[in-house]
């Protein structure tokens, strides 16, 4: 007969230790939101979860290990906000939908805001940025390919889609940033007005030869 795992308070412990861990990610995104990515030190999180040193040491290895997780959680409820508004759009509006989502979640919550256009220093943050980023692109490239406004080469609309998601979050850190003054609607407008314009781009009849990556450092 199997261990019975042991119940405290209506717990299991690996129940308690998920329990805290989630503790520790909210707490750090809280801080993030309020003062910064400098303000989330393993004290400052500790404190704010209300758990000692040794229950963060539980889940995370380290801070870079805490932060990591929470962008991954930032980055995936992004993803999934903008994916839920555009399963009811209108083909003729999705473009506009989704990016008008995107805009409200970075007006809403600085947390999201400071997650995409403020990472640390630290390879860990930018490798989960840029799979995050990936992330994006692929649901643009679909959306392309399912509204029928992308090419019909599945690779031009994956290089279409990353090229969106670089321009896309170079305005949103413009106005975020203040560099830009522009209302809401005139940014979603613009923005969905430029993807429309590239989303037919094609270079799978223009281009041959092998694929190539680019030289520099393998990806993390």
């Amino acid at each position: 007969m199997g261990q019975t795992a042991r119940v405290y308070a209506g717990e299991t412990a690996e129940e308690r230790r998920a329990r805290r861990r989630q503790q520790l990610i909210s707490a750090a995104r809280e801080l993030l939101g309020s003062d910064g990515w400098g303000a989330t030190s393993m004290r400052s999180v500790c404190s704010r979860a209300g758990l000692g040193d040794r229950y963060f040491y539980e889940s995370f290895d380290g801070r870079d290990a805490l932060l990591s997780a929470v962008f991954d959680e930032i980055a995936a409820d992004a993803v999934a906000r903008v994916g839920a508004v555009l399963v009811d759009a209108d083909p003729e509006e999705r473009a506009q939908v989704g990016i008008g989502a995107l805009v409200d979640l970075v007006e809403e919550d600085v947390a999201t805001r400071r997650a995409l256009f403020d990472t640390p220093d630290s390879p860990g943050i930018h490798a989960h940025r840029r799979k995050a980023l990936r992330t994006f692109a692929v649901l643009l490239a679909g959306d392309l390919g399912e509204s029928g406004a992308g090419a019909e080469d599945p690779v031009d609309r994956e290089l279409t889609a990353h090229a969106l998601i670089g321009a896309f979050g170079e305005l949103l850190a413009a106005v975020s940033d203040g560099d830009v003054e522009v209302s809401r609607d005139r940014l979603v407008a613009h923005a969905a007005a430029i993807t429309r314009a590239v989303a037919g781009v094609r270079s799978a009849d223009r281009a041959s030869g092998p694929s190539v990556r680019p030289a520099g450092p393998e990806p993390r």
